[in-house]
């Protein structure tokens, strides 16, 4: 599997790791940006991991 990251994709991320940090800790935030970037990792090592869904949007 190919990851792609989308330009959105770190938009998110990064106002995801701002809120946490100011809402909760810096520390909470880094964890969570950590954990964020295993599972791309996961995904990346096993692209079939987790459940099979019902839904097959024809674009993709």
């Amino acid at each position: 599997m190919k990851t792609v990251f989308r330009p959105q994709f770190w938009v998110d991320l990064a106002e995801g790791v701002a809120y946490l940090a100011e809402k909760a800790s810096p520390e909470t935030a880094r964890h969570w940006h950590t954990e964020v970037m295993a599972t791309v990792s996961r995904l990346e090592q096993w692209p079939d991991l987790g459940r099979l869904r019902g839904v097959t949007p024809s674009r993709i």
